[in-house]
């Protein structure tokens, strides 16, 4: 006589393969999430570094002076530059938002502005700060030229239990 259906061993033989497959497929999303994660910070550090590398050209090129402005409610820098009669103040060419998951703040004064001189220098000094939920990445910036550094989260702990 013939059975219809299937016997209680293929069908734990099936779910033990299903859960194997399901469960590696899991592990290989929350992997995909984080590569992608580090790469949008990644992306962010990298405009951060060319914003200020953009502005410090064009001031030194057109000898005006200009300011890369962070603004943290529309979680984005850009660059705007002054010509000297001061008539023309508008956003030139650079300009970046970030995604929703990476969140930029900064600590110069005035309110989040790096100024920059009409030979290029950056005018004052202070530190960006990018989040992306899990780790916080430091970009200190000083005065003069070509003075960024980044540091990871880790990197700033180091820092401060070494000064203890």
């Amino acid at each position: 006589m013939k059975k219809k259906g299937y016997t209680l061993i293929e069908l734990v033989v099936v779910m033990a393969i299903l859960s194997i497959l399901l469960g590696s497929g899991f592990a290989i999303i929350k992997t995909l999430k984080h590569i992608k994660s580090q790469v949008e910070v990644e992306a962010a550090i990298y405009e951060v570094h060319s914003i200020l590398s953009y502005a410090k050209t064009y001031c030194r090129k057109n000898l005006c002076d200009g300011e890369v402005i962070i603004d943290t409610v529309e979680n984005s820098i850009g660059f705007k530059y002054r010509d000297k009669n001061n008539i023309n103040n508008k956003l030139v060419g650079k300009s970046e938002k970030f995604p929703d998951n990476i969140k930029i703040s900064a600590n110069f004064k005035p309110i989040n502005i790096v100024n920059v001189s009409d030979m290029g220098y950056l005018k004052n000094s202070g530190t960006i700060f990018i989040n992306d939920g899990e780790k916080q990445y430091k970009i200190t910036i000083a005065v003069g030229n070509d003075t960024v550094t980044v540091k990871e989260d880790k990197e700033i702990i180091d820092e401060i239990e070494k000064s203890k």
